[in-house]
């Protein structure tokens, strides 16, 4: 039941929550490709290396459906051209409900030719 409070009214006296509770599992995935974004027609870039290994945890349901093409690992060319380093952090974007643990590698190097 809903207890009353000073200053606020409402019709109805109690209220149902349901929740999806899971146990938290982990899980790794390899060989992911890397995918370059931008990059201009008088360029070839060449990553290294071009796949990358990620672990993730989430609830034990959600992890048992997914597969390892709902991963997507990016690289902009602009951050490349920015880059100070000689290495770059890559965009991993996750399904929902999950959780980056670790990827190897966290950086990736590069090599820009010239047309």
């Amino acid at each position: 039941s809903l207890i009353n409070l000073q200053g606020l009214s409402y019709d109805i006296s109690s209220a149902s929550v349901y929740l999806d509770i899971q146990k938290i599992v982990e899980m790794d995935f390899n060989d992911l490709p890397v995918k370059v974004n931008d990059i201009p027609k008088d360029r070839e870039l060449v990553i290294l290396p071009n796949k990358m290994s990620i672990g993730v945890k989430g609830g034990i349901d959600i992890l048992g459906k997914i597969s390892s093409d709902q991963f997507k690992i990016t690289v902009n060319y602009r951050n490349i051209v920015l880059d100070t380093l000689g290495s770059v952090q890559p965009d991993i974007e996750l399904p929902k409900n999950v959780q980056l643990i670790y990827s190897k590698p966290e950086r990736l190097r590069y090599i820009i030719k010239k047309y």
